[in-house]
């Protein structure tokens, strides 16, 4: 079961007919994340949680239930720890973290 959850609510492609956004259907690794009806919808048996559409949307419309962005960036500043690696330092991979944080770090 994937730990991926969507806000589509919170999505821009949803909530706006003018938005072309489809940033989380280009950057997922096996395309489980398709466009339907013009709004994005997943598989979660097909998801393999590596949190790419995470750290790619521009309005956090996608998350995992086992990862927090906000308490990784302040465990890690406060641990001074600045190098990171999939699958050691996260149960993901690094994409899920945007250029806001990766930047910040």
């Amino acid at each position: 079961m994937s730990n991926l959850k969507f806000n589509i609510s919170s999505c821009i492609r949803a909530t706006s007919k003018f938005s072309n956004c489809q940033n989380c259907v280009d950057i997922c690794p096996v395309q489980t994340i398709q466009l339907v009806n013009n709004i994005p919808a997943f598989t979660p048996a097909e998801c393999i949680s590596c949190g790419g559409c995470v750290g790619v949307c521009p309005t956090e419309s996608f998350s995992l239930t086992n990862f927090s962005a906000i308490d990784f960036f302040f465990d890690n500043l406060e641990k001074k720890n600045y190098e990171f690696s999939c699958k050691k330092d996260l149960d993901c991979c690094l994409s899920v973290l945007n250029v806001e944080y990766l930047l910040s770090i």
